[in-house]
């Protein structure tokens, strides 16, 4: 009966071992998912922030009924037109009334949305590395790194290799 007892404290051993084993197996896919999570977070984070400037973009040129194609390479221009619908939509009387709209939307703001900013320049490095790295044929990543030059005149670069070469 000793005999029988040391075996199955010997194999419930064996499975104690087998779960650490195990458990470190987990904890460590755990941290590296953790580190993938973090990295997809900050490749994201200039894109979302890009996508809600958009959005405030198009809100304000509806709203307005303006066409930002008749503002190209005049940006400030497009921000004093944008300034200005601002300015008289503060008035309640303005059939264009938008409650808020001086608070919410100083020139400094506007700046943000309409001009060329750190968030465009952080989400065109984000795209670029996208492109490249994308699980895509040869084929389609041939394809994308084509439509990126087309649509910002450059071919895309790794932020690596573009950081090393400043």
């Amino acid at each position: 009966e000793l005999t029988t007892q040391s075996e199955e404290l010997t194999k419930q051993g064996e499975t104690l071992k087998a779960y650490g084993e195990d458990q470190e197996k987990l904890k460590n896919e755990v941290t590296e998912l953790c580190s993938r999570v973090e990295a997809l977070e900050k490749t994201t984070q200039p894109l979302n922030l890009r996508i809600v400037l958009d959005e405030a973009r198009e809100k304000l040129l509806n709203y307005f009924n303006l066409d930002a194609n008749d503002y190209i390479g005049r940006s400030d221009d497009l921000v004093t037109m944008v300034q200005t619908h601002l300015s008289e939509a503060k008035n309640p009387y303005n059939p264009q009334h938008i409650p808020n709209a001086a608070h919410l939307l100083a020139p400094g703001h506007l700046d943000m949305i309409f001009k060329t900013s750190d968030g465009d320049l952080a989400a065109h490095e984000v795209l670029a590395e996208a492109v490249l790295t994308a699980a895509l044929s040869p084929g389609d990543r041939q394809k994308m790194v084509d439509i990126f030059t087309y649509t910002h005149g450059v071919p895309p670069t790794h932020r690596k290799a573009a950081s090393n070469a400043s």
